[in-house]
């Protein structure tokens, strides 16, 4: 009732003076919260196609990107600030390029937001973001401590700071900014006890103390605040490289989330499982996990899509090694079904493996052990991939000796029994 209201008074008033500025912005702004667009075009025609002023070109701007037509909007947004270079408009072409994707513009825009708005410390932080530490560390460095110092120590920039001095330890060698990876996580673990409360830097601690195998500072840490699937799922994984397997699946149960994104809890409720020799639970999480492999692998490929198509290169290139890292768990996972098959000659699941990653050592001992029962020369084949991936698989070496001394090569035989005998 109230919006119908509103729209007779604000058609009425641009009906009597459909040339006023003031009532124009106001009923575009009003039509294109409701997403009526047509009519947010319609009142803006209407006032005159000539109309060269920077609010007519930032309201041209904002259907453009209410419309998605991300290219149309940062035209207009451009126009529109080479004639009004204000803090809003800025503010507004800043997002308009978050969505555009043109880096040169972002950079632009947030330079001039630092300049003119500098008490604002989230410029400092988001142009921190852009730029790259390879080259532009010192001024990186400068842009993050007055974002920390303006934003009353807010998590984020603190958080980039330290993933910054991670990431480019190697490059930020022989400058101030140097830290090695024991004063990093020294800095960090300080920085926690001193903001308790902070669940976002408390996390990202824990998780920077996990990387570096400090299991214990990581549980601590989270123990006491865990409230989300993150921290469930991050305790979990310490608890499993402590080799506390009740503990950790304790601490996957209390994941929620939709069945088709489980893929990665299941596997790791299966590794728990099968150390805790609770077979049927094992095979029964891996099988869950198996399921969602193609799932997993079509979201990291939609993901890839997203991020290449906004010119988001860094972080197609994580998602690609996460794909991998999928891929190499899938065949894990396979390996351990291997484990359960009902019939000895089953290789359903071993062939799965070697299809997801050609390159498991595991899964080719495995084959070649299969074929050794009726094809010598094939189960060597499997062998010999098996050590060119893992050359400290001496079972493979071991194989490889008898399979060598029964086809008569004496000087393969001696060389694969020696590194076997070594390794062991």
């Amino acid at each position: 009732m109230l919006d119908q209201e509103i729209t007779n008074h604000l058609e009425y008033a641009v009906s009597s003076d459909p040339k006023n500025l003031d009532i124009v912005k106001l009923a575009v702004k009003f039509y294109l919260e409701k997403n009526d667009l047509l009519k947010a075009e319609s009142i803006l025609g209407n006032f005159g196609c000539n109309n060269k002023s920077d609010l007519i070109f930032f309201l041209k701007s904002q259907i453009a990107l209410k419309r998605k037509e991300y290219k149309k909007a940062s035209e207009y947004i451009a126009t529109c600030i080479g004639l009004n270079p204000s803090i809003e408009y800025l503010s507004i072409a800043y997002q308009i390029e978050l969505h555009n994707g043109d880096k040169n513009k972002l950079f632009e825009y947030l330079n001039l937001l630092v300049e003119k708005d500098s008490k604002d410390g989230w410029h400092y932080y988001e142009l921190a973001r852009l730029l790259d530490a390879e080259y532009d560390y010192q001024r990186i460095f400068y842009l993050i401590e007055t974002s920390i110092s303006l934003l009353h120590y807010n998590e984020k920039p603190i958080i980039l700071k330290y993933e910054i001095l991670q990431e480019n330890r190697l490059d930020l060698q022989g400058t101030p900014f140097y830290k090695t990876q024991d004063n990093i996580l020294r800095e960090l673990n300080q920085i926690v006890k001193l903001d308790p409360k902070n669940h976002m830097l408390g996390y990202y601690v824990a998780q920077v103390n996990y990387k570096n195998k400090n299991f214990d500072n990581s549980i601590l840490i989270l123990e006491k605040k865990s409230i989300n699937n993150e921290d469930f799922l991050l305790l979990g994984k310490c608890f499993m490289e402590k080799k506390n397997y009740l503990k950790a699946i304790k601490f996957f149960n209390k994941i929620k989330l939709p069945r088709n994104e489980m893929f990665l809890i299941n596997k790791f409720k299966g590794i728990c499982a099968l150390h805790l020799k609770k077979y049927s639970d094992a095979r029964k999480y891996l099988l869950c996990a198996y399921d969602l492999y193609d799932v997993e692998q079509e979201k990291n490929k939609r993901l890839y899509d997203f991020h290449i198509k906004n010119n988001e290169f860094k972080k197609a290139k994580n998602v690609l090694i996460s794909k991998i890292k999928i891929r190499n768990f899938m065949s894990d996972i396979c390996m351990m079904l291997h484990q359960f098959r009902d019939v000895p000659d089953d290789k359903d699941y071993l062939e799965k493996a070697l299809n997801v990653n050609n390159q498991n050592s595991n899964a080719l001992y495995e084959m070649g052990l299969f074929h050794k029962k009726t094809c010598t020369q094939e189960a060597l084949t499997y062998f010999l991939k098996c050590v060119q991936y893992d050359w400290t698989n001496n079972k493979a070496h071991h194989q490889l000796s008898l399979l060598y001394k029964e086809h008569g090569q004496i000087k393969n035989y001696i060389k694969h029994k020696k590194i076997s005998e070594q390794l062991d």
